[in-house]
């Protein structure tokens, strides 16, 4: 095989996800907005990003029903609010997803901190509730219920941060960094219907998210919609440790 005719991605004979920019059609999640414990809530934002004295943390559950490219999968995420060079943001401290080829491109591209878990995603009367599994602990279980119209009050919109890390083949070598920045585009939401909202997490040691145990709900909001991306790109490289340190 000839260098010009390797794929995006390895193996460059059979790449694990397609290439190209997904679109995303009719998309339904939960968000729960919270406010964090402050210092539980910084130790987790990474420089050059700056944590906030009071942060925010939007807990999300969604089921992607019609992803061109990938297929349908389901994701959980937590997003931390942060500072860079001054400017509000968003540090994405957490994703769980069930779909191998979007926690391939996720972290491969992007930085996504995305790891395989069990998601669900259902309605019960007035309730909406998402929940996450890994390695037999219940690590997110969000809630919301929707008997009434919603605004974007609930809703946490800030550009999306991460740090990419692409440890060498040289243990002794350090390991590439990059912070990167995500976006969406054509984002629509074709409802919004919200209410009283609840969120809790298992004590994992591998998923501490448990850190994060809400010291207030702010509330919650269930959303169907459609975008088109993610799309990226790096603001800032440095080195960070080897991979024996």
């Amino acid at each position: 095989m000839k260098k010009e005719d390797f794929g995006h991605s390895t193996p460059v004979h059979a790449p694990l996800y397609p290439e190209g920019i997904r679109t995303n059609k009719r998309f339904e999640l939960i968000q729960v907005l919270m406010k964090p414990n402050p210092e539980k809530a910084a130790a987790l934002i990474p420089e050059p990003l700056e944590p906030e004295a009071e942060p925010l943390a939007a807990v999300i559950v969604a089921n992607y029903r019609f992803v061109t490219n990938i297929g349908p999968y389901r994701e959980a995420i937590v997003n931390i609010t942060a500072r860079y060079k001054g400017e509000p943001v968003a540090y994405t401290a957490y994703i769980y997803v069930d779909s191998d080829a979007s926690l391939a491109g996720g972290r491969e591209r992007f930085g996504h901190p995305k790891k395989m878990a069990e998601l669900t995603l259902s309605q019960d009367c007035e309730v909406v509730r998402g929940t996450c599994t890994r390695r037999g602990f219940k690590i997110v279980d969000a809630a919301v219920c929707i008997y009434r119209d919603a605004n974007m009050e609930h809703v946490l919109m800030r550009p999306l941060y991460q740090l990419k890390v692409v440890p060498q083949p040289d243990v002794n070598a350090q390991a590439d960094i990059s912070l990167v920045k995500t976006w969406q585009e054509d984002l629509e939401f074709h409802e919004m219907l919200g209410g009283p909202a609840t969120v809790s997490f298992e004590r994992s040691p591998a998923d501490p998210i448990y850190q994060l145990e809400p010291a207030e709900i702010i509330g919650g909001v269930y959303v169907v919609g459609s975008l088109k991306g993610p799309y990226g790109e790096e603001v800032e490289r440095f080195k960070g440790r080897t991979f024996c340190a």
